[in-house]
């Protein structure tokens, strides 16, 4: 008798990622939720940074000309899943414009990046 090897799934909200146990668990991830931050809408994203294990992770809100605006994470981070909900406000508290921002993620040697537009 053959028995299928065990799944491992790690949900995250809306998501679930799986992974057979006998491949290296290398998923490596960026999920925005709520990626339009306006008054009508919602006052804040939801950034859901999926790493393949513990290791260094960085999570940086960048403006549209490269600036950055908020280091919402850097530093060692245990666990395979990271939630953080920004705000709209710079790394001083204050409220940042309208505009198209960048939140970037760095885990080992992957990196990704993806928008969030602030609409006031």
């Amino acid at each position: 008798v053959i028995y299928p090897e065990p799944v491992y799934g790690i949900n995250v909200g809306d998501y679930t990622f799986e992974q057979q146990a006998n491949i290296d668990f290398s998923i490596t991830a960026l999920h925005l939720r709520n990626n339009i931050i306006s008054p009508k809408t919602s006052s804040s994203a939801s950034i859901i940074a999926v790493t393949g294990g513990p290791g260094e992770l960085e999570l940086v809100i960048y403006d549209s000309r490269g600036r950055k605006v908020k280091t919402l994470y850097k530093g060692y981070y245990q666990n395979t899943t990271f939630q953080e909900e920004w705000y709209a406000q710079d790394d001083d508290g204050k409220k940042v414009g309208s505009g198209v921002y960048m939140v970037h993620m760095a885990a080992g040697d992957k990196k990704e990046t993806k928008k969030i537009v602030v609409v006031k």
